[in-house]
């Protein structure tokens, strides 16, 4: 790592020191809800397991996270 990253990335940490536990919170939900559209967009098994809950593109920045359904990937073995 460069010098100007090591720096850039000590001066987010102390930033982030500094706030609260709900800016945190609503920060780690926008980050979440971003990822989320992301799997829905580009994932089919993402999108059908949204989508067999209720939970369409336009919903999953308004959706309650309690709502997203449970993933539980498992592989299937080949026989």
């Amino acid at each position: 790592m460069n010098y100007a990253g090591l720096l850039w990335q000590l001066y987010c940490r102390k930033q982030a020191a500094k706030k609260s536990k709900e800016q945190i919170r609503r920060f780690q939900e926008k980050k979440l809800r971003k990822l989320l559209a992301h799997a829905y967009k580009y994932s089919a098994y993402y999108r059908n397991a949204f989508e067999s809950a209720g939970i369409t593109e336009d919903k999953l920045r308004s959706v309650p996270l309690e709502k997203l359904p449970n993933i539980d990937y498992k592989r299937r073995e080949k026989v």
